[in-house]
């Protein structure tokens, strides 16, 4: 059996008192901690660490001796003198050194922007960076070349729920900002790339390498270094099967996404194939969409995407809820003249979500209406497999395919959503349908457009009415590619609290319609709701129970099933059926007789 290691998982600064280094980490049960600053003793504190993360909760039980505890070592307003940090665990059989650290390294990060880099990939002139950064005070990124110059990059900055709870004073800060960070770099030269990290007038530097040669040494250092930790804490042995263990599930891991979905997609043969096909039903679907002072470039690229498609007999209809002076009037003009399948309407006032995209569905005039937001794209064999599916069951009326979300730069395609089948119980605890959303027109003629009183979860109420009507289809393919950014419930679910809220009420509405009885409540993860159905009537219950000779695993079964069913009234609706399933010949009369 492997032995128990006992770590430091995570260490940081309080950001509010810059004397309060705390530590999170896998800690032996029986032991003491002492702190000492080379020879001289610190206060240190232990408390039990309250698990949050489901990874962590899953390894709780391979703990036999150990615990996940928050130390907080109280270190002195000055360390000037001091050369190291050291914290030992006193234990009856034995003390050992739990963690150290220079005090150079201290004095490195305290009273700074403390940041962690979660993913950095360098290739070929091409990074992409991955965080989260806190201080005292916002965090603003800057990136530097070798030279000092400053590089113009549009870093992305998210919400993070994980980084809240591990710094748990950001609650009480006043002025806390969105801790997550992404950036995309291209056409970069030179040895290095400097992430700079300002908060007030204190700043943290992370050096990026991009030689390849530097890139592959400081992999090499990496993993020497996990290596080392685990043959000092494992043995010899254990070192040589893991390594072994890694060699031989190298074909068979679990391939990243990123790649995956390169694979799945429509090479140009097929995409050609799919050109030529022709069906026996040809619906033209509108793709309408809604815009609100579009950038130029998302526009754009989400218009090429839908040229690029491999079924030719669709429209895209665009309203411009911008209002006067919209900053996009010249570029939808010059869109309009360049394709007669591209049809505006402007407006001169500024419309809400509902009203715009209706604005939009009154324009089209195709047999099918394909929903998009104005900065995603479409795979280009999106509308194809739509039309495929139709043509296998001419029954269907409303489609949603599989969608993943993407960069900002369209570069990095990340949390493939695979949906399930129609599920209408699940459709009531989230909205997974979401994109892309395609409905037979006379559908939409026969439940109404978007309501505004809905708007939020404006597509939410929309599906629930459509589905209600007709038969659904999955297509079980990424058709759709959802760009995040910061204001984007995509990414940031805290962005748009009021979207929540509508899809509560969203729900109960359908379930109104439906007939049903129940309460909808919120869950902790937002966009997520749990629904209690109320019983209606005195419907009787039969609890059927397989059962082979176990007489005393039913007892308890039974025990349990009355100790549930209390009041009269609930055992008379309910039925105990015993399936004495392959039971002995004989014996089941005896077996079962005195139950």
């Amino acid at each position: 059996m492997a032995r128990e290691i006992f770590e430091v998982t995570k260490d940081r600064f309080h950001l509010q008192d810059p004397c309060c280094y705390i530590l999170q980490g896998t800690w032996p049960k029986e032991a003491k901690m002492r702190a000492k600053l080379d020879g001289s003793e610190v206060k240190a504190e232990i408390q039990r660490l309250e698990v949050v993360s489901a990874l962590e909760r899953f390894k709780d039980p391979d703990l036999m001796r150990g615990e996940r505890i928050t130390a907080a070592v109280q270190l002195p307003g000055s360390l000037e003198g001091y050369q190291k940090l050291s914290i030992y665990a006193e234990m009856p059989e034995k003390t050992f050194c739990w963690f150290s650290i220079s005090v150079k390294n201290l004095e490195k990060r305290r009273g700074k922007p403390q940041f962690y880099i979660e993913e950095e990939k360098v290739q070929q002139g091409f990074l992409r960076v991955r965080g989260w950064a806190v201080a005292a005070e916002p965090v603003r990124i800057q990136i530097f070349d070798e030279n000092k110059e400053k590089i113009q990059a549009e870093v992305l900055r998210t919400e993070r729920v994980d980084v809240e709870q591990l710094y748990e004073e950001m609650e009480q800060m006043e002025n806390k900002d969105k801790s997550g960070f992404f950036v995309e770099l291209t056409n970069l030269k030179g040895k290095v790339v400097y992430i700079v990290f300002y908060a007030g007038n204190t700043k943290s530097v992370h050096v990026v390498p991009l030689q390849q040669t530097v890139v592959i040494r400081k992999k090499i250092e990496k993993y020497a270094k996990k290596g080392i930790r685990y043959w000092k804490t494992q043995g010899s042995a254990a070192l040589v099967g893991k390594v072994a263990a890694k060699v031989r599930t190298a074909s068979t891991r679990e391939i990243p996404y990123q790649k995956w979905i390169v694979r799945h997609l429509p090479g140009p043969k097929e995409l050609e194939r799919q050109r030529r096909e022709k069906f026996d039903f040809q619906p033209k679907i509108s793709i309408v969409i809604p815009l609100y002072k579009t950038q130029e470039k998302y526009l754009r690229q989400l218009i090429e995407t839908i040229k690029e498609q491999t079924y030719p007999n669709w429209e895209l209809c665009l309203s411009d809820g911008s209002g006067a002076n919209s900053p996009i009037a010249g570029l939808l003009e010059s869109l309009a003249a360049s394709d007669e399948r591209i049809k505006v309407v402007s407006h001169e006032e500024s419309l809400q979500i509902s009203e715009n995209t209706n604005a939009a569905i009154e324009i089209a005039t195709g047999d099918y209406i394909a929903f998009a937001d104005h900065d995603d794209e479409l795979t280009p064999n999106a509308l194809f497999e739509c039309v495929k599916a139709l043509n296998k069951n001419r029954d269907v009326k409303v489609l949603y395919s599989d969608e993943d979300k993407m960069s900002m730069d369209g570069h990095k395609f990340f949390q493939p959503h695979f949906k399930p089948d129609y599920n209408p119980d699940l459709l009531c605890t989230v909205n997974y349908i979401c994109h892309l959303f395609v409905v037979d027109r006379k559908v939409i003629e026969q439940v109404g457009t978007l309501r505004k009183e809905f708007d939020g979860a404006q597509d939410y109420d929309l599906v629930f009415r459509c589905v209600e009507k007709t038969i659904t289809a999955h297509v079980p393919r990424i058709l759709y590619h959802w760009r995040v950014h910061q204001v984007s419930t995509a990414d940031n679910p805290i962005s748009k609290t009021y979207a929540f809220e509508a899809g509560q009420r969203a729900i109960e509405a359908h379930l109104l319609r439906c007939g049903e009885h129940a309460e909808v409540l919120p869950e902790l993860d937002r966009g997520f709701y749990r629904v209690r159905y109320k019983v209606q009537g005195n419907p009787k219950i039969s609890i059927l129970i397989p059962n082979k000779d176990h007489v005393k695993d039913l007892e308890k079964c039974l025990q349990a099933c009355q100790d549930n069913l209390r009041s009269a009234k609930l055992r008379r609706q309910c039925w105990l059926l015993v399936w004495a399933a392959w039971s002995h010949a004989g014996r089941v009369g005896e077996i079962y007789g005195g139950i």
